[in-house]
């Protein structure tokens, strides 16, 4: 694993807490949760032993070396064809079964996950939602009802207030999905990743193929792969990179075999 000073002439994404989102770590965590339920009720969860042990010590290993790892970060596997992941405030991470099959190597599942990771750090719904909460005056109100509401109420009490969270989670913008981007290379690197990875699944959605219509809802919602790649690529050139970082492993190839035990997409049992 690389220290900071191994990073040379790079500079990290500073990630820290704009002064207009006063939320406290509290609030993001239960707002975190009042997300992830909603997600995951409208989702088929997979639940395999070892499929959520492979993609909790991912999550895990990349949490530590992230830019808060205070959080405590979780991951789930979606079972869904469809090529895509996603994070709410707080640490939640879920990545499709789709995912899992596209990557092709640990490298590159890592760098998706440390994307996703990177929109935690970066506080990005949650600044969102401070800047809307701002925009409407709301804070105080916001403030009240916070302590009042628990998990299943927080939606139905933003709404309320003319602001649904759930809204707020429905696309990030230029600036976030670069920056996440960004905040993934340096976290692959401490965690032990070669971040060449992020080029190389970046560089693949550039030319989807057969798997277009599986990338589509990735591929709408996040700028150009180019222009991210090449964004990516001239931050890796400032990096001194150790040749020890890791782009495969067993457990990887373990958990490629094991995804054609899973039932199809729609029947697994609820």
């Amino acid at each position: 694993m690389l220290s900071a000073g191994a990073l040379g002439r790079a500079a990290e994404p500073d990630a820290g807490i704009p002064a207009y989102n006063q939320f406290t770590a509290d609030d993001e965590t239960r707002i975190g949760a009042a997300l992830a339920h909603d997600f995951e009720s409208k989702q088929e969860v997979v639940s395999n032993i070892l499929l959520d042990k492979y993609v909790g010590n991912l999550i895990a290993r990349l949490g530590k070396a992230s830019r808060r790892p205070e959080l405590t970060y979780t991951c789930r596997v979606v079972n869904s064809r469809d090529i895509n992941a996603y994070s709410f405030p707080g640490g939640a991470v879920y990545v499709t079964t789709g995912m899992l099959d596209y990557a092709q190597d640990e490298s590159e599942l890592a760098s998706v996950l440390a994307h996703e990771v990177g929109h935690i750090a970066g506080r990005h719904i949650m600044n969102r939602l401070a800047l809307q909460m701002k925009s409407k005056a709301l804070w105080d109100q916001a403030r009240a009802i916070l302590p009042l509401l628990d998990d299943k109420q927080l939606e139905q009490g933003f709404q309320k207030l003319g602001v649904p969270i759930s809204l707020v989670t429905a696309k990030y913008d230029r600036s976030n999905e670069t920056e996440a981007d960004l905040l993934a290379a340096y976290n692959l690197v401490r965690a032990g990743w070669s971040p060449l990875g992020e080029v190389r699944a970046l560089d693949r959605l550039k030319s989807p193929g057969d798997s277009g219509a599986l990338l589509a809802a990735m591929l709408s919602s996040h700028p150009d792969p180019g222009e991210r790649s090449r964004l990516v690529s001239a931050e890796i050139r400032n990096m001194t990179l150790s040749s020890s970082l890791d782009d495969n492993s067993l457990s990887f190839r373990a958990m490629k075999a094991g995804l054609g035990l899973l039932p199809t997409p729609g029947k697994s049992a609820r």
